[in-house]
């Protein structure tokens, strides 16, 4: 109840209001009355349980970084999901977050705080480079630019 608590105080409460309308001010000016279906919701996730599409819902909204959109990259596509799944959402990152770091090796930088992404770029530099001198069998690398909607396929 701690975790889930901690999590519902801890999201914005004027964030967009999800599909079914409740934001998270809601939840947190009226925690002490939903509190125990809120916790039986998280925890039915974490049993395994399917939830019902109207917490899992989401809306993909595109909004428009310029008056006139011409392309995908004039947009900002962002996602109103419902609270509560923002909750378990957060419970899990909460978990994760302690769990990561003892499990995750100090050579692997990406989603670890502190190390820089920069390394990541380097490691992926190495391995092209190593992938292009192996030959045979051939080896695939796929490069995806999402704002311009290419594709690059390279074989080696």
């Amino acid at each position: 109840m701690e975790e889930v608590m901690k999590a519902v105080f801890e999201l914005s409460g004027d964030s967009a209001c999800g599909p079914n309308g409740f934001s998270g001010i809601f939840y947190q000016k009226c925690w002490e009355v939903i509190k125990v279906d809120v916790f039986n919701v998280v925890k039915a996730f974490f049993e395994g349980h399917a939830l019902p599409k109207s917490i899992i819902r989401t809306n993909l909204v595109l909004l428009p970084k310029k008056n006139v959109v011409e392309s995908f990259s004039d947009v900002r596509p962002i996602s109103l999901s419902n609270f509560i799944n923002k909750v378990i959402s957060r419970v899990v990152h909460d978990k994760l977050d302690r769990l990561l770091p003892a499990v995750i090796s100090s050579n692997q930088s990406g989603f670890v705080k502190g190390r820089n992404i920069i390394e990541n770029v380097l490691l992926t530099q190495e391995i092209v480079t190593d992938i292009r001198n192996r030959g045979k069998p051939a080896n695939v690398v796929i490069n995806l630019d999402m704002t311009e909607f290419h594709s690059y396929i390279s074989i080696w």
